[in-house]
C-alpha cells in the first residue's frame, strides 16, 4: 500500500517491511493529528456518574474497535481541560463491514449502559456492547474525525500497529481502486509526502 500524506502515523513503517503496491493507494492528505487532550474532551462523560469516562469508536478498514476512556484527569474547574486519561479495547467488531466514509474514522459513540442495581449503594454502570447494526446511529456525527493520526495518543498501546495496516490494505484492495500514484503534487506536497517540512527541512540558498 502506497501511503501519500505529510502526516507519519505509527503503521507507516509497515509498507517498507511487507512492500509498496503503488496500485494500492491510501490518499490520507487531510488527516488530523490528535493526542490524548483531544480524545478526552472528545468523549461524552457526564460527571455526578461516577468517576468521568466514555466510548470513542475507531474504524480501520473493516474492523471497528469499541475504546474504553477512562481515569480522565483534568487541569481545571469546571472540567473542561484534560490532563490525561486511559484507554482500553472493550471491543473488536470483526464482521466485515464498514461503516463510514473514509477508510479511517474515529468518533464519539453512546453505547447505552444499566444500572449495577444488585449491591446496596452501587452506583457503577454496567455498559452494553451493542450490535454493529446499531454503531452507526449511536456514533455522533459532529465528533467523526476522518483519517485520524494517532501517532501522539495512547492508543497506540493498545492497538496492534499490523492488524490497523492489514485491514487497511485489504479495505482500499477490496474497492479495486487503482489510482494513478501520479496525482498532481507540487514540488512541496511531494517533499512533504515524504517527511520534508517546507519551513524547517530547506535552507535558503546562500547568496
Amino acid at each position: 500500500m502506497y501511503i501519500i500524506d505529510r502526516n507519519k502515523d505509527f503503521y507507516d513503517h509497515l509498507p517498507h517491511i511487507y512492500g509498496v503496491d503503488k496500485k494500492i493507494v491510501y490518499d490520507r492528505r487531510g488527516s488530523t493529528r490528535l493526542d490524548d487532550k483531544y480524545l478526552g474532551e472528545m468523549v461524552d462523560w457526564k460527571r455526578g456518574w461516577g468517576e468521568p469516562e466514555g466510548f470513542l469508536i475507531l474504524e480501520t478498514g473493516t474492523l471497528q474497535f469499541l475504546i474504553r476512556v477512562y481515569d480522565i484527569k483534568f487541569l481545571n474547574v469546571p472540567y473542561t481541560i484534560v490532563k490525561s486519561i486511559k484507554v482500553g479495547i472493550y471491543h473488536i467488531y470483526n464482521e466485515n463491514q464498514h461503516l463510514f466514509s473514509t477508510p479511517m474514522s474515529l468518533g464519539c459513540i453512546n453505547p447505552g449502559y444499566r444500572w449495577n442495581w444488585k449491591r446496596r449503594g452501587d452506583t457503577s454502570r454496567k455498559w452494553i456492547v451493542p450490535d454493529l447494526s446499531e454503531v452507526r446511529e449511536r456514533t455522533i456525527d459532529r465528533s467523526i474525525v476522518s483519517n485520524p493520526i494517532l501517532a501522539e495518543t495512547s492508543l497506540t498501546k493498545v492497538l496492534d500497529a499490523y492488524d490497523v495496516y492489514k485491514s487497511l490494505l485489504n479495505y482500499i484492495s477490496s474497492l479495486d481502486n487503482d489510482i494513478d500514484v501520479s496525482i498532481p503534487m507540487t514540488d512541496v506536497q511531494k517533499a512533504e509526502v515524504h517527511g520534508f517540512d517546507k519551513k524547517t527541512s530547506f535552507r535558503h540558498p546562500v547568496k
